[in-house]
């Protein structure tokens, strides 16, 4: 993106074919531009927004100014709000990631349990620990005897160390119920 010419991929405001016109911002994917990807600015406003004819379906409307595109350059994301060039592709501002991880992915935990919550340092660190052996445990296996059951047992096993409810393999009983296996 070093050309003048690539400038108009900068434009930011509505764009309209024929009759849909939709917000385009490119701070929204400076990533992919070469930039470093930063927290966005604030989305466009619909300025009418309806539901559609499913209840799961709504119809955003959005103001189109023609005369933008007569002086686009006008209209183009600043060369400073557009911040340094990036070094590797999926570089990111420190702050950019937990933002984004909060606004896209919003999480659910159990009440009864969060992680944030229990967890001292050392609890922690032993609780890694047991992970860490657990996944070298399953990494020495020859290639072919892992196969999914296995991968979602190890998945399965560091969980429990995660949630601090032991490994439940490391009390089960055979078949007859009697002896640990």
């Amino acid at each position: 993106m070093d050309d003048d010419n690539d400038e108009i991929a900068f434009y930011t405001g509505t764009l309209k074919f024929l009759s849909i016109i939709e917000p385009y911002q490119p701070d929204r994917f400076l990533r992919q531009m070469g930039y470093i990807q930063r927290i966005l600015l604030s989305p466009y406003k619909p300025t009418r927004v309806k539901r559609g004819k499913s209840a799961t379906s709504y119809i955003a409307k959005y103001n189109f100014q023609p005369e933008m595109w007569e002086r686009w350059q006008d209209h183009v994301l600043s060369t400073r709000s557009r911040g340094n060039r990036a070094t590797y592709a999926c570089e990111a501002t420190p702050e950019y990631i937990p933002w984004f991880l909060k606004i896209s992915h919003p999480t659910i935990e159990n009440p009864e349990y969060c992680i944030g919550d229990i967890f001292d340092g050392d609890q922690l660190l032993d609780r890694l620990r047991r992970m860490v052996d657990v996944v070298l445990k399953w990494r020495s296996l020859p290639p072919g005897e892992v196969d999914m059951a296995s991968a979602f047992k190890m998945a399965d096993e560091v969980l429990m160390h995660l949630t601090g409810k032991g490994v439940a393999s490391s009390a089960t009983t055979t078949s007859s119920g009697n002896e640990p296996a």
